[in-house]
């Protein structure tokens, strides 16, 4: 149980860690499938205040730990 909340943390670390590289290049090269997915998803959130940014990381980080632990394989009881 430890190794897959362990897999599912690396899974929401690495879905941060992509989604701050893509948000700020995407941002300041104007890329706009990066801002009609950000754009997107505050909508989805109902979000209207200035760190919006950040709840949509967190938003996707949170989605992706609890993928990552339905996904991953459960341990076999022999």
């Amino acid at each position: 149980m430890k190794k897959r909340i362990f897999n599912a943390f690396i899974a929401a670390t690495i879905t941060a860690g992509v989604l701050i590289f893509v948000g700020i290049v995407g941002f300041f090269m104007m890329i706009p499938p990066v801002i009609y997915f950000f754009s997107l998803t505050i909508k989805l959130l109902g979000i209207s205040d200035g760190g919006s940014f950040f709840y949509v990381i967190a938003f996707w980080s949170i989605l992706a730990f609890f993928v990552s632990l339905l996904l991953s394989p459960k341990p076999n009881k022999v």
